[in-house]
């Protein structure tokens, strides 16, 4: 089943776009398309969706500047291997190409409904969902919430009152109804710069959501997820919450075929002191560089830390990354500082390749 290759589901169009090309410019471009692909040095090195450019939150720069590098798959690769690009990288799109030369982009969405005509389209809800999913209360502060989700490394949750669901809370919620009356900032997402405590889940919380029973299929639930938009949906019997399922949650299993044995297993220190877009970014880098390193060096382990200091430039942190790689060539450390995790990571991991490079 996850065999199928990435050519039989069919790609979708997207338009390459070189990484010296204005934000402004790309955000008007990827509106009539599902993704982009971002050329630098002459090969594609990752997607941008109209959702990234708008989560970063930026106006200036280019695409390059926002860009998170993921993994580039053939048109051969499988639909195991997009599951797990998805997954590691918390994207939503990942470019296909051939020999440098890129031929489209498959989503989430398209890799799913893809799936969902298959045999595992017809299997049960229940074989997926999680079952005691984090919930909140209808009282609950944002702020506590802000911090279950970052704790959690969470996006969304039910909202639960003598178990039954009352509604679901996501931090798009937050972003979008929270941030017209406060003007938000990146360490709003922490819940560390402004007091939300007379802020309750039931003032912002989406009432009557769409919900599916555990007995539901899931090629009727990728259906809705698909049409309406979302990435989860509360698994409920009768008017009581019995879980969640999630886009993450029907991907995993699709991933399950993939080879792992040539990547490299990570450890990341200090990602849950980011806010979800950065978290996101920093991922889908070390995602990249792990497929990368797996092909070339085989199985090992990367620990990446980070670290934090007072001083600011334009609300970026100056981050400290030190990296070590063991592999077959033995250990290899890096240490850069940026002005930003994902500048910080990305320098780290360029030195390890140097002197990867320089080992015999």
């Amino acid at each position: 089943m996850n065999d199928i290759s990435l050519a039989d589901c069919g790609l979708l169009a997207a338009e390459a776009i070189p990484g010296s090309t204005p934000i402004a410019v790309a955000l008007e471009k990827v509106k009539q398309q599902p993704a982009l692909i971002v050329i630098e040095d002459g090969k594609p090195t990752g997607t941008l969706t109209e959702r990234d450019i708008v989560r970063s939150r930026l106006e200036q720069g280019t695409a390059s500047d926002i860009l998170t590098h993921t993994p580039v798959l053939s048109p051969k690769a499988t639909v195991a291997d997009a599951a797990a690009v998805f997954l590691g990288s918390q994207k939503k799109s990942v470019a296909i190409a051939d020999r440098n030369k890129p031929l489209g982009v498959v989503t989430d969405d398209h890799v799913l409904s893809c799936m969902a005509k298959e045999d595992f389209g017809k299997r049960k809800v229940k074989h997926f969902m999680t079952a005691k999913p984090a919930i909140v209360t209808p009282d609950q502060s944002i702020g506590s919430v802000l911090a279950l989700f970052r704790h959690k490394n969470i996006s969304r949750a039910p909202v639960v009152l003598d178990k039954k669901l009352e509604g679901i809370i996501t931090l798009h919620d937050m972003v979008t109804k929270y941030g017209p009356q406060h003007k938000m900032r990146k360490g709003d997402l922490a819940g560390e710069k402004v007091k939300m405590a007379k802020v309750r889940v039931k003032d912002i919380m989406t009432r009557q959501p769409i919900t599916c029973t555990p007995d539901d299929t899931v090629q009727k639930v990728i259906g809705i997820m698909v049409d309406k938009s979302i990435t989860a949906i509360p698994v409920v019997d009768g008017d009581l919450l019995a879980g969640i399922i999630t886009k993450h949650d029907l991907l995993r299993p699709l991933a399950e075929a993939k080879d792992t044995t040539s990547g490299l297993e990570v450890e990341a220190q200090g990602l849950q002191d980011l806010d979800p877009f950065e978290r996101s970014r920093v991922q889908g880098e070390l995602a990249s560089f792990s497929d990368d390193m797996g092909r070339r060096e085989g199985e090992g382990r990367l620990r990446v830390k980070l670290s934090f200091f007072k001083e600011h430039v334009k609300e970026k942190r100056l981050t400290r990354t030190q990296a070590t790689l063991t592999g077959k060539k033995g250990k290899v450390q890096a240490d850069a500082k940026g002005w930003g995790p994902y500048a910080s990571v990305k320098e780290a991991l360029k030195n390890l390749k140097r002197q990867l490079s320089r080992k015999p």
